[in-house]
């Protein structure tokens, strides 16, 4: 069954996404300070060689409800992934899912056009759904209370969170469907990522067992006893050779 498991790390993160998120609406909404322009993936700002929209837009939220799901997301699974792989390498997972989740919404809304490259993206979402990839193909056996009430495995869990999110991408209106493909994105980088840090593991494992079965293995049966070059006398030592 899950737990919370909060790392340090996952606290860290929770608190500068809150700090950021009221940060966000103060100044938006009070200020008239263009926060969520700045700092919001804008696929039209990127072209103007604004490319920290790529991974700042994940501190900013829509709303509330958007910031709370996101949250409860990296307290309930983030903690066992960086207990497994360690600190580097959970953030380094992390940033590759918010590039991916940004990278795809910049690709799709370039190749549509129209007034969607001016739309920004916000939220940590695709970061988070990347995280419960992770979680459902490194716990793919562990039980889950859906809501609470609903028990399934993780590795279910994952598979309907994908199929939610792709038929979502198909069939709802353009700004539902243009999330969906930033939640696809870092599900399917953050993929990638576990593949291909499982592939080359495996190719290592591979070349580590073929030198070490090529290595020649010394018994006595390729060793015998040389004399030196005074063989003649006794007291000149002999040599495995």
């Amino acid at each position: 069954m899950i737990q919370l498991n909060v790392t340090q790390t996952g606290k860290y993160l929770i608190g500068v996404i809150f700090a950021v998120f009221l940060v966000q609406q103060f100044s938006d909404q009070y200020f008239g300070i263009p926060f969520t322009a700045t700092f919001g993936m804008i696929p039209a700002s990127i072209l103007h060689y604004k490319i920290w929209q790529f991974f700042t837009y994940s501190f900013l939220h829509a709303s509330i409800g958007h910031l709370i799901f996101n949250l409860v997301g990296i307290v309930f699974f983030a903690g066992d992934i960086e207990v497994l792989w360690g600190r580097r390498r959970f953030l380094q997972y992390y940033c590759v899912c918010v590039l991916g989740g940004s990278f795809s919404y910049f690709i799709c809304a370039a190749l549509i056009g129209g007034q969607y490259p001016l739309i920004p993206l916000v939220g940590a979402s695709g970061a988070v759904m990347g995280i419960l990839v992770a979680y459902g193909i490194l716990y793919s056996e562990r039980d889950i209370l859906l809501f609470g009430v609903f028990p399934l495995k993780a590795k279910h869990l994952v598979l309907g969170f994908v199929g939610y999110e792709l038929l979502s991408t198909l069939f709802s209106g353009p700004s539902r469907a243009f999330s969906g493909v930033a939640h696809l994105g870092g599900m399917t980088f953050g993929f990638l990522y576990l593949w291909c840090a499982a592939y080359f593991k495996r190719s290592a494992k591979a070349t580590a067992s073929r030198i070490k079965k090529s290595k020649p293995k010394l018994t006595s049966k390729h060793l015998r006893l040389v004399p030196g070059p005074d063989a003649d006398d006794d007291d000149d030592p002999k040599t495995w050779h």
